[in-house]
This record gives C-alpha cells, sequence and structure tokens, in this order.
C-alpha cells in the first residue's frame, strides 16, 4: 500500500530551530550518525534521516516546547505511530523535545531514553495521550489502533531531551583543533544558514497528500539535504571561503608559479575536485577532519612558515598519510588554512 504524504506544515522561529537541532542531532549525536547520508524535510516527519541508499531510516517528531504533561507527549508520537503502521519501514522512532515535567522520567540526569524511564503513572497517560489523538486522526485506521500496536510502538520510541545550545550543535559535528573553533556568535550564524537553508526545503511547493511507495521516492521532490551539504557549509563559512568553488588562496600560487596559466588552472581545478571528494567521502570523512585538524595545528603553531614548509613539518603525520589527497592538493588545503587563520 502506498504511504501518503500528510500534516506537512510551515514552523518558523522556535519550531524551526528545534527541528534544525534535531536534524543536528541525529547527524551527530548518535553513535551510528555515521550511517545517515541525507535528511528528508517536513516529508515523513519533521526530520526523517537516510542512509546513502534510502533503505534505512531514523524518523524524528520534534517539539520546541516543554510539555505540559504527559498526555501532551502521547499526542505528539502520533506522526511516529501513523509511521510505524504503515507499509514503509522506519528502523528508528525518535521524539525530541525542548523538556519533560519534573515527574516524567524516573531518572532525570538521563536525556536519551526508552520507556523504561518513564514512570508508570506518565507512560499510562502518554499511552492515553497517544491513543487519543491517533483516534481523531483520519489518516489511522482505527482498527490498527490496538493494544499490541500501541505497546509495540512505544517500545521502540527513542525519547530526547535537547540539552545544548545551538553553538554547541554545530561543535558536535565538528572534528577540529579548538584552537580554530571560532565563537560561540559565529557558530550560531553557521547555525542559522543551516536552519534557513532546512526551511528552504520546507517552502517548496507543497506536497501534501502525495504517495510514494519507498523511501527513496522523497527525491522526487527536492525535500531533502545531504549530510555532505551540511558540512560544506560549516568548513565555507569557517574559512570564509567556497573551498572548492573559486580561485585558490594567493598561498598557493607560489607553487604552480612555473606552469602557464592554462595548466595552472588545470592544477587548481585538479586540487579542489579532489578535495570535495575527499570532504564528501563517508567512508573516508574521518581521514580528512584528522588531516585538517593536523594542518590548522601546524598553521596556527607556525604562522610565519610557506605553505610548503607546513607541508615538510606534517608530511609524516598519520593524518597526511592516511589521506587521499596528493601533495599539492593537501598544500592547496594548507593554503585555504593559511589564509582563512590571518
Amino acid at each position: 500500500m502506498a504511504y501518503i504524504v500528510s500534516s506537512t506544515e510551515k514552523v518558523r522561529g522556535k519550531g524551526a530551530d528545534y527541528e534544525t537541532k534535531a536534524m543536528l542531532y541525529l547527524m551527530g549525536g548518535r553513535e551510528d550518525s555515521f550511517e545517515i547520508y541525507s535528511f528528508a524535510i517536513d516529508f515523513y516527519n519533521d526530520v526523517t534521516g537516510l542512509n546513502v541508499h534510502a533503505e534505512k531510516a531514523w524518523d524524528l517528531q520534534s517539539k520546541g516546547n516543554v510539555a505540559k504533561g504527559p498526555m501532551e507527549i502521547g499526542r505528539e508520537l502520533v506522526t511516529l505511530f501513523k509511521n510505524y503502521l504503515s507499509d514503509l519501514t522506519f528502523n528508528y522512532l525518535i521524539l525530541f523535545m525542548a523538556g519533560v515535567p519534573d515527574t516524567f522520567r524516573i531518572d532525570s540526569s538521563i536525556n536519551t531514553f526508552g520507556i523504561e524511564n518513564i514512570t508508570e503513572k506518565a507512560l499510562k497517560s502518554v499511552r492515553n495521550g497517544l491513543v487519543k489523538e491517533a483516534t481523531d486522526k483520519i489518516y489511522i485506521d482505527n482498527d490498527k489502533i490496538t493494544d499490541e500496536n500501541v505497546d509495540a510502538f512505544l517500545k521502540k520510541v527513542t525519547f530526547v531531551i535537547d540539552d545544548k545550545t545551538k553553538a554547541e550543535y554545530i561543535k558536535h559535528i565538528l572534528s577540529l583543533n579548538s584552537k580554530f573553533i571560532p565563537k560561540d556568535a559565529v557558530l550560531e550564524g553557521i547555525f542559522n544558514t543551516i536552519r534557513d537553508a532546512q526551511a528552504a526545503k520546507k517552502n517548496n511547493s507543497s506536497v501534501e497528500g502525495e504517495m510514494v511507495t519507498h523511501l527513496r521516492d522523497v527525491y522526487a521532490y527536492d525535500r531533502t539535504i545531504k549530510a555532505r551539504e551540511i558540512r560544506l557549509m560549516v568548513i565555507n563559512t569557517l574559512v570564509n571561503r567556497d573551498i572548492v568553488g573559486v580561485g585558490a588562496p594567493r598561498y598557493f600560487f607560489p607553487l604552480i608559479q612555473n606552469y602557464d596559466g592554462i595548466k595552472q588552472g588545470e592544477v587548481i581545478e585538479d586540487c579542489q575536485l579532489q578535495i570535495s571528494v575527499a570532504l564528501f567521502d563517508k567512508a573516508n570523512s574521518e581521514a580528512f577532519w584528522d588531516l585538517l585538524d593536523a594542518i590548522i595545528d601546524a598553521v596556527i603553531d607556525n604562522r610565519k612558515l610557506s605553505t610548503a614548509e607546513t607541508y615538510d613539518m606534517i608530511s609524516q603525520n598519520d593524518a597526511v598519510r592516511k589521506t587521499l589527497l596528493d601533495v599539492l592538493s593537501i598544500q592547496y588545503l594548507i593554503s585555504v588554512m593559511k589564509e582563512a587563520l590571518e
């Protein structure tokens, strides 16, 4: 049976911030975050993470206000419940919340938990709230709202309490030397850039009522953002330039001064292509960030060294030896960072 897209919405302000926090939680706040290749925006749910072949899904509903009570939390679960009952497979079901009442959790120090950390009284109210909300929705078949389905669903839900600032979510997806991480105001600016890109997807043409039969069908609607696009937004902001889309930094030109103009252009394009591939290659992304970290450390501590001298300094570093980048591409990246750290 086809999946029918329903209850899409456009949110602004605090709600939009929480949807971005939710996406960044999926991107960098889980042990399996590395598996997530892209994010479906306001299609199956507020945010749905997908692996590279869209065969695995992390479905997430966000709630930007602190819940007044467990009944309200139960009502917020209805879209996740709808997706659980559908013919599509959502491997992980997550409710991302600004906060919960003090009496909701057994251990209030745990911010990511299942129903085992919800008090018996609160869980009963959550269940009642879910059943009532599901019964009221025309897109859920009442015949499926059984004790068995409700109980099985609740056992699969992960509850996440937001406990980080905007800046902290950006720091969480960076694997860089702390010397290079900018002030929180800059990180909040990066967060807002990601939020605006996410919101733009919601402002595309309405998908309400569309019918799909596979998770991958979302790609036909321009409602996805790839994790690599987000990483590129971050690094472009950090170095204050389009790292793979404009001319080379001036510190690179002494290395290619003996080439004619045409050859210089070819070398620059090849370096940019190699960096782009390394940045977007999920299998080798850790090696890229380790290399960037080593470059930043060397540049910060040895600002007077030339690009070539900086490369010589780090050439035996494991991060250099493990990367897929060639010598000139690494030196191009060093040049970018030297210019950014002036």
